[in-house]
């Protein structure tokens, strides 16, 4: 056996080991069955070990059984990192509601600490000692760090000495405070009116208080005084409002469009008591001089409401024409031909019917005015005290819980349509003092289920979405990390939300035909577009190129799967005629998620996506009919689809391929105006013996040609190419016969060879071009 051959083999046995140890399936530690360590004397002697203290041999060998621990640090499992991540959170949240202004940096909470550190006991009476010689430190370091400025030595000279007898106020130290309380004032017919600290009423009363006099005989004068005859007996007025009642339809129907109204449009805010209505309009309708300009302008725009619901998913043409439409506008031009005799009255009515009005405005083209109207409906309710919790004892529980839950839907509703349209909030959360709604007997409907409970959730998400708004867009962030610390905390608010969620305020998607489900799924929907307030950030910067965390992916895909959750349920609701146009959250939330769906359509195509797409076409097709401002978004979407299309496609596109798929163009427009010039010439041939000897003379014409460079019909185009299934299909072009065109064409001339991509870039030496006549 040769040598070589043996050492050969031998190198080759060792590769193959050495591939297959490299090859092998490494099991990490923590998935391997001995989860222990052997003893040290099994370790030593090399046998098993059960890992039993003492191990069986050490047992029976009488020997010290000692285990050796391992000196490297055992890092935190995922599970630990994200329950610590979870924990944080929620003192931040927790500190954040106790210290709203207190500062969660880091170096200010080591600094907080250490101050802390100082005192190695503190009492229950130290502690507001410490805490108070704390919050000049707090905010001296925000003010200097919002101005760039890191001089700690000023904090000493702004800081005024308490042993200086100027700033010694230790005579005073004992004695109360002038204050000055909010009051509310409460009328014979349980009309109010809230004064605040800087009213010259409550001034005039702390006067009174404080000389011992008696009540003043001007108190509650306001309130006293009816509005005089000079506003409501005029002729115009009277015509109005006899105008306006004569526009009220028969009982059925009007019981009809009422019922219609509470059922799909006071959905999860609450405008007005159903029962309470029902006998409100059973008395008004059985006395024919009632004119209450404050329940007519009421009960005419519950009226619109409902007739503009019910002709939107109506199959007949008859019922759903444009006349049937016209009848729910005239109800409302009426009513808000009533309106500023409704104003006057300055009570609950003026500002239901402010709201209702608004609401209607909403889907026209006069939207800017509609905001204006939600103004008058929460200027109205603070001049009303709303916003307070009110303890006067003379207002019956009824009408606080109903304060209360009337308040609380114009906060929502403020609040709601001023993040659609980026404005400022009207009233600021530190000054509401109005509990939630509670669930109260009397104002419960037998068979319903309460409202309450949609209420409180509806609220708590307003809360947090408006925090969403006011940290990440309305508060300018020192830089992108900032912002990601903002949305970590908030999107756990959002899920701590969910998590809290009553049962019967889940949306199941698989039962739309639920009586219930209209209102969980624009709960649902609410749900959805906080979160994407929330992520649409990290989503901008994902499709910008950046470089992002696992994390903060998920943050980007959440954006997406709420968007597609929103169009899902919006088109559920339009498959079962329960989506309207005149509902403001049905049309201006599927517009929010489309834009999402769009972009994520042309960076991340998927089919998923695609379905969703479609949907929201139908979605904005079918809310546009009657929806002016649905209309408008419907063409913006349309045309930022379109534009984003048009650049996707020019992005793509190279000026190198660019130039190969014109020239390869022009190689099959010439290939086939040859090959059409060939058969031109059999069929004259066959028709046209006199042609036999010319096609004759021109076969032997070409004999010298090489048979390589000659055109054949019978080889396709493309296998000349370098790259043939690179190719868009090839489009037949016609003969010049067809086309009537004054082309001459030399039959006599062959046609040219056909070049390959690398033939073209790299051409060939002049003595191996095909032969041509002489004299060319």
């Amino acid at each position: 056996m040769n040598e070589n051959l043996g050492f050969i083999k031998t190198q080759l046995y060792a590769d193959v080991k050495a591939l297959e140890k490299k090859k092998k399936r490494r099991v990490p530690p923590e998935q391997r069955r001995r989860v222990f360590r052997a003893c040290k004397h099994c370790r030593e002697k090399k046998i098993k070990c059960d890992g039993n203290d003492p191990c069986e041999n050490c047992r029976l060998l009488g020997v010290d059984c000692v285990y050796t621990q391992k000196n490297q640090s055992k890092l935190p499992s995922k599970e630990y990192l994200n329950e610590l991540s979870e924990r944080q959170l929620c003192f931040e949240y927790i500190l954040s509601r106790i210290c709203p202004d207190f500062n969660l940096d880091t170096k200010n909470l080591v600094a907080v600490s250490k101050k802390l550190s100082e005192h190695e006991s503190l009492t229950s009476d130290q502690l507001p000692n410490i805490l108070n010689g704390l919050d000049p430190i707090v905010n001296i370091n925000n003010e200097l760090k919002k101005n760039h400025i890191s001089n700690d030595d000023d904090y000493d000279a702004s800081v005024p000495n308490s042993k200086d007898p100027i700033f010694s106020h230790e005579s005073l130290k004992n004695e109360p405070i002038v204050g000055f309380d909010e009051s509310l004032l409460v009328g014979k017919m349980e009309d109010t009116m809230y004064l605040g600290p800087t009213s010259s009423d409550l001034f005039f009363e702390r006067i009174r208080k404080d000389t011992c006099l008696t009540d003043f005989s001007t108190k509650n004068s306001i309130l006293q005084n009816q509005p005089t005859s000079f506003f409501f007996n005029s002729e115009l007025d009277e015509y109005l409002l006899s105008h306006a009642r004569d526009l009220i339809p028969s009982l059925t129907v009007t019981e009809f469009l009422v019922n219609t109204f509470f059922t799909n449009i006071q959905t999860n805010l609450f405008f007005y008591h159903a029962s309470f209505f029902k006998i409100r309009l059973e008395i008004f309708l059985s006395i024919k001089n009632q004119t209450d300009p404050g329940f007519l302008c009421i009960l005419l725009l519950v009226l619109a409401f409902g007739n503009q619901y019910m002709i939107e998913h109506q199959t007949d043409p008859v019922a759903a024409s444009s006349q049937v439409c016209v009848i729910g506008n005239r109800l409302f031009s009426a009513a808000v031909s009533i309106f500023p005799m409704v104003l006057l009255q300055a009570n609950t009515n003026t500002i239901q019917s402010a709201i209702l009005i608004a609401l209607y405005l909403q889907p026209t083209i006069y939207q800017k005015a509609s905001y204006s109207y939600f103004g008058l409906a929460v200027k109205t309710a603070i001049s009303l005290g709303l916003h307070k919790n009110c303890e006067d004892f003379t207002l019956s529980q009824s009408s606080r819980e109903l304060r209360n839950r009337l308040w609380w839907s114009v906060f929502c509703l403020d609040r709601f349509i001023s993040i659609a349209t980026g404005r400022p909030f009207s009233i600021a959360l530190d000054n509401i003092t109005t509990p939630y709604p509670s669930i109260l007997f009397d104002l419960e409907i037998p068979g319903i289920p309460s409202m309450v409970t949609n209420m409180c959730a509806v609220i708590e998400l307003t809360r947090i979405t408006s925090e969403v708004c006011d940290c990440l867009y309305w508060k300018a962030s020192s830089d992108f990390n900032t912002q990601l610390s903002h949305v970590r905390r908030l999107y756990a608010r959002l899920e701590l939300w969910k998590r809290n969620l009553h049962h019967s305020l889940i949306c199941d998607e698989s039962s739309p035909h639920h009586p219930h489900f209209r209102l969980n799924a624009q709960l649902q929907m609410i749900y959805d577009n906080a979160v994407i307030l929330a992520t649409r950030i990290v989503l901008l910067f994902k499709y910008k190129g950046r470089d992002l965390s696992p994390e903060n992916l998920q943050y980007a895909d959440m954006c997406v799967d709420s968007s597609s959750r929103i169009i899902n349920i919006a088109h559920q609701l339009f498959q079962n005629k329960r989506l309207s146009s005149y509902s403001f959250f049905d049309a201006y939330l599927p517009t929010c998620s489309g834009i999402i769906l769009i972009l994520c359509s042309h960076y991340e195509p998927s089919l998923e996506i695609s379905n969703a797409v479609s949907k929201l076409w139908e979605v904005l097709e079918f809310l546009s009919q009657r929806n002016e401002i649905t209309r408008l978004n419907l063409q913006t979407l349309k045309e930022l689809s379109e534009q984003l299309t048009n650049k996707k496609a020019f992005s793509f596109v190279p000026e190198s391929s660019d130039f190969q798929f014109s020239f390869r163009k022009w190689q099959s427009w010439v290939g086939d105006m040859s090959q059409n010039d060939h058969l031109q010439q059999q069929r004259a041939s066959i028709s046209d013996p006199l042609s036999v000897d010319e096609s004759t003379r021109f076969d032997q014409r070409n004999a010298d040609v090489p048979q390589s460079n000659l055109l054949s019909s019978s080889v396709s185009n493309t296998e000349f190419l370098s790259d043939p299934a690179s190719l868009l299909v090839r489009n037949t072009f016609p003969s010049a016969d067809d086309l009537d065109l004054n082309i001459d064409i030399d039959r006599q001339w062959p046609a040219p060879p056909f070049l390959s991509w690398a033939e073209l870039m790299h051409p060939s030496n002049e003595s191996n071009l095909p032969n041509t006549d002489s004299s060319l």
